[in-house]
């Protein structure tokens, strides 16, 4: 008997294995994917690119072109970015003066020559970008000239009490005049 059950055991077990091997390979076959050599593009980083460099180009554009048709419909904007721009840019010529002044400093109350120093530094950075650049000649124009630049200039300054614009702004003017004066002479 125990040699039939050992002959019984030893089928079973070549059954099983002849089972289990095909179905060990076919599980092998079908988990590995097939490669198979092949072009892949990436149109989507393409798309992404072309839209990046699209959005570059055209907000800006379009962002001028509405601005330009605002400024035509509306004359109200144009006159407020206008303003804005010449008062900013006013504020620079402003603070270029402040630091190009020893002893002066932004938001700090200065003396009368101190004063006349930073409004002549500013008035002379703002004329002499006036000569170059279009946008500062521009916004020369706009706000009045050097004179009344120099008015502008005076009313960003703080000043002790009792100090007039006769004070500060005459010797200021009169230095952008020595200047030009001796530039048309050199």
């Amino acid at each position: 008997m125990t040699r039939k059950l050992l002959l019984a055991a030893l089928a079973f077990a070549c059954l099983a294995v002849s089972i289990l091997i095909p179905m060990a390979a076919f599980a092998q076959v079908t988990t590995t994917p097939s490669v198979t050599p092949a072009v892949v593009i990436p149109y989507g980083e393409y798309v992404v690119a072309v839209s990046q460099l699209l959005g570059d180009i055209l907000v800006p554009l379009l962002v001028a072109v509405i601005m330009g048709l605002l400024g035509k419909s509306y004359p109200m904007v144009r006159m407020l970015v206008s303003e804005a721009l010449v008062e900013r840019t006013v504020r620079k010529w402003f603070d270029f003066g402040v630091n190009a002044t020893a002893g002066a400093m932004k938001d700090n109350t200065v003396t009368v020559p101190v004063g006349a120093e930073v409004v002549a530094n500013a008035l002379q950075r703002a004329v002499n970008r006036a000569d170059v650049n279009a946008v500062s000649s521009w916004a020369m124009d706009q706000a009045g000239g050097p004179e009344e630049v120099a008015h502008k200039l005076f009313r960003m300054l703080k000043l002790n009490q009792g100090i007039t614009v006769d004070a500060v702004v005459v010797p200021a003017l009169a230095s952008l005049s020595e200047i030009r004066a001796a530039s048309h002479v050199a």
